[in-house]
């Protein structure tokens, strides 16, 4: 996309709706304010709305204004919100009383524009995992972050420990990679470890992972020999090359003679071996 078309891309308000991902609409509020209110109208507790400036947050609160004049039953939900620009404080309690969650604001720091909807558009038990944006919060030691779900986690400073490379400055709160790195100045953090430490349910899903990927011959003849203080060139008849290929998956079901072998310096049957 060139710069102009990024430009033109970023002033406007998208309206997404979850649906194995998400299906996009944009609106650009300067030129078709009527094309707002008839998004406001169909929008339900699924969609997503980003607003990319502060611009666009007076224009989307001018077309809810107007959507609440026309219609005579009172509106739920409209949906989450994503506010990419300053709000007012008489701004804050309609968004809040309309939509669920409000995320985003003043000093909210997040993802390149277009890198970010990437982000949003995954369905959300991905986007959950990448951390999108966030605010600094130095009185409490604090930061806010922000999962592609728009569900919010609170990382204390003391879990980003200096490195011999680099020192958390957390006045320079910034986010690459698709989601998956938070950057304090020149330190860098990974999502996946900031998750590891603070969600339980990451914690437990991630090590599901871990332990169904570790299944298997090969997993286990790994333990096994690490456990027995072995090294690959201690299998009589077998080389090397052969325990490292069945070590990572790359032979699954030995030869007859890779299993005597086997049997025979580990002192277990093979499926003794596989559930080790």
């Amino acid at each position: 996309m060139s710069a102009t078309r990024h430009r033109r891309a970023s002033q406007r308000i998208l309206r997404l709706e979850s649906h194995n991902g998400r299906d996009r609409l944009e609106i650009d509020p300067g030129r078709t304010p009527a094309k707002l209110v008839e998004a406001l109208e169909g929008s339900s507790k699924d969609s997503l709305w980003v607003l990319p400036n502060t611009t666009a947050v007076h224009a989307f609160l001018d077309a809810v204004h107007e959507l609440f004049r026309r219609e005579t039953r009172p509106r739920q939900r409209l949906g989450s919100l994503l506010v990419l620009g300053a709000t007012t404080p008489n701004a804050t309690p309609v968004l809040q009383g309309l939509f669920h969650p409000v995320v985003g604001g003043a000093s909210f720091e997040h993802l390149p524009h277009d890198v970010l909807v990437e982000v949003l558009e995954m369905p959300d038990d991905e986007a959950g995992d990448l951390l999108i944006g966030g605010w600094t919060n130095p009185d409490g030691e604090l930061l806010i972050l922000v999962r592609g779900n728009l569900r919010t986690i609170v990382a204390p400073f003391s879990m980003f420990a200096a490195t011999d490379h680099a020192i958390p400055d957390f006045r320079r709160l910034s986010f690459e990679d698709h989601g998956h790195t938070v950057r304090l100045g020149n330190y860098e953090a990974s999502s996946d470890s900031i998750l590891y430490e603070l969600d339980p349910d990451y914690r437990r899903r991630l090590n599901a992972q871990r332990r169904e990927s570790e299944r298997g011959l090969g997993p286990a003849l790994r333990r096994l020999r690490k456990q027995r203080g072995l090294s690959r060139s201690e299998f009589p008849g077998l080389s090397e090359k052969t325990i490292a290929r069945i070590e990572r998956g790359e032979i699954q079901r030995p030869n007859a003679r890779t299993v005597k072998a086997l049997e025979a310096k580990l002192g277990m049957a093979l499926d003794e071996i596989a559930e080790f």
